[in-house]
């Protein structure tokens, strides 16, 4: 279904978007860009999520270009407060498709605790290495949240290299491959453990039997609304 999606977005969406960003990056290299987030992750996660997502605020580690955020503001009603990533290119889009969020490059950075509805988490552990639990309990003291949608997968070919890999500057711990991730039993176990319960999983290859990329939405059962 690639491709898909991404032609059912709005055409004049797109182009709102890129007008605030023409003087950041190309039009075509926009455009694929934008293909890809959105058939990666509109109907996949936000729309599987539609239930908890509408007229709700998020907070996103990992927020790339905020592009589905700046969707999800006109389809969901749903609010981007904060956002992290320390790609300075990204955050520059980012600040301009997403005015009224506040971005910072690490969660060091975030100096409050931020109370919110949902965290996302999109493809965000492999570059947190070995130290995954170190990281997401350094996340977690920051935000404070109902829900967290993370998307993960066990790697079959842990030596596979990371794709994009000159845009991913906010690699810090400076892994290039897959070899130190954690495999999605051992992140689930750990986030259960720590009173996220799992409540619904979208599994993006029913025929495989890996966990390629799948969307797991979990609750946090210390949190009330």
């Amino acid at each position: 279904i690639r491709g898909k999606i991404f032609k059912m977005i709005d055409k004049k969406f797109l182009v709102k978007c890129y007008s605030k960003i023409k003087n950041l990056i190309k039009f075509n290299e926009f455009l694929e860009d934008a293909k890809e987030s959105i058939d990666r992750h509109w109907e996949t996660t936000y729309m599987f999520n539609k239930d908890i997502l509408e007229n709700k605020k998020c907070v996103d580690v990992g927020i790339w270009y905020g592009l589905c955020n700046a969707y999800a503001i006109e389809k969901l009603n749903l609010q981007t407060t904060h956002g992290i990533d320390p790609n300075k290119d990204f955050i520059d889009i980012c600040s301009k498709l997403l005015p009224d969020t506040k971005l910072y490059s690490t969660i060091d950075d975030v100096n409050e605790t931020i109370d919110t509805d949902i965290i996302f988490m999109l493809g965000l552990i492999p570059f947190f290495g070995d130290k995954w639990k170190e990281h997401l309990n350094n996340i977690f003291q920051k935000i404070n949240a109902k829900y967290l949608i993370m998307r993960h997968q066990t790697f079959t070919d842990p030596t596979e290299k990371f794709t994009n890999i000159d845009k991913k500057e906010y690699n810090i711990l400076g892994l290039t491959d897959y070899s130190q991730t954690a495999n999605v039993d051992d992140v689930v176990w750990f986030l259960q453990e720590n009173q996220w319960r799992l409540i619904k999983t979208n599994k993006l290859n029913p025929e495989s039997n890996t966990d390629s990329g799948n969307i797991y939405t979990f609750e946090n059962a210390k949190k009330t609304i």
